[in-house]
């Protein structure tokens, strides 16, 4: 089959949460300090110590809900048996196609940053930055973990060395199976994360979303399309879906205790995991979920599109923050809100995707028409 006619089927529940992942980072990036004027800090109330402000601090977490679907969407073809994982072949068609897919717009917002907005004080530091930039060793470098020219570019480092990872990743997962691979995954993962609290707490927030913490995050995602492909799905999706957030509530509210000091970092850390946990049944429940009013919520026109532009959306959201000052007042919020929105979808039509000539291809479909055949936006943000 020709690489050009490649195609899988675009799910809308998926596209949907994506949409509301990517809304959570933007609106929390805008109001997190305006909302929580005493941060992570919480009230005492009859001897308890409360935090009503949790959704609204935990609005990062929404972050490995994204890994955990670009697993599942990167998988998801070779699960279907539409593409091969089978040689050195397809590993590096499988390379072609995640940079064709990730380099552009990554390049054009790093050089954009670097020469119009930031300036560093030396010419040998913007060497050093572009470099680590450029090869995707940044993560590795703790001060350079979050790039000074766009922070919110660190996720991209974790998503180009589990695109490196991947397809080593799904020869173990043929070879010793689903489990085995996870197993291990989790065990490593958990080591690294329990070392890491040892750090200090400020140096230790940055430190648990590295390569090896979230690679968990992905391989959730492939065993999610393992269990789509293979149509191992629940019938009784809401159950899996109300658990779910249940798990991620509760996990919220642990990570704030841990944020006020009530309990240790090495307790805390366990949110690692039942975090993307949590996120897994959601997503494992909205696959089989079909109540109309449940699809609607879930996978209405508009919050597909934003989680099909997501990439666009969460690369350049950053940018007018400062500027627009969108937290201040409504206006500036609207103002805010369609700069970014029409930057994105420029950006998504004309970078992402300028090779597609039907531009009305990369939109979500009309209700009530048929979706099997459609582009699968593959790129978690």
């Amino acid at each position: 089959m020709p690489e050009q006619t490649v195609r899988a089927p675009r799910i809308e529940s998926i596209d949907g949460l994506r949409g509301y992942a990517i809304l959570a980072i933007i609106f929390g990036h805008i109001y997190v300090r305006e909302l929580i004027p005493w941060g992570y800090h919480g009230f005492w109330f009859h001897g308890l110590k409360l935090s009503p402000y949790t959704f609204f601090t935990n609005f990062h977490q929404a972050v490995p809900l994204f890994f955990i679907l670009s697993g599942f969407v990167l998988f998801l073809p070779f699960a279907l048996g539409i593409r091969k994982m089978e040689n050195r072949q397809d590993a590096t068609a499988f390379y072609l196609r995640r940079a064709r897919r990730l380099l552009p717009l990554y390049l054009i917002n790093i050089f954009l940053f670097a020469t119009m907005v930031k300036v560093d004080a030396l010419p040998r530091d913007t060497v050093k930055n572009l470099f680590f930039l450029l090869t995707f060793l940044f993560p590795f470098i703790r001060s350079l973990q979050i790039p000074m020219y766009n922070g919110v570019l660190w996720t991209l480092g974790v998503e180009a060395w589990f695109s490196l990872l991947m397809p080593l990743l799904i020869f173990c997962m043929r070879r010793f199976g689903f489990g085995r691979v996870l197993l291990t995954l989790i065990a490593f993962s958990l080591l690294l994360s329990f070392s890491l609290t040892f750090r200090p707490i400020s140096e230790m927030y940055w430190s648990v979303n590295g390569v090896g913490v979230q690679l968990i995050d992905f391989a959730l995602g492939m065993f999610l399309a393992h269990l789509y492909a293979t149509q191992q799905l629940p019938a009784r999706g809401w159950r899996w879906f109300m658990t779910g957030i249940l798990i991620v509530s509760v996990s919220f509210l642990f990570s704030d205790a841990f944020w006020m000091e009530l309990v240790p970092a090495q307790l805390a850390a366990i949110t690692s995991y039942t975090v993307p946990l949590g996120f897994s049944l959601i997503i494992y429940g909205a696959l089989s979920i079909r109540w109309p009013v449940f699809r609607f919520l879930l996978a209405n026109w508009p919050i597909q599109l934003c989680g099909m532009m997501c990439y666009s959306l969460y690369v350049w959201h950053a940018m007018a923050i400062g500027p627009f000052h969108p937290a201040t007042t409504l206006v500036r919020l609207i103002r805010y809100l369609f700069l970014v929105f029409a930057i994105s979808f420029v950006s998504y039509r004309f970078i992402e995707f300028g090779s597609v000539k039907d531009w009305r291809s990369l939109l979500p479909n009309r209700p009530g028409k048929a979706n099997a055949t459609e582009h699968l936006n593959i790129v978690s943000r």
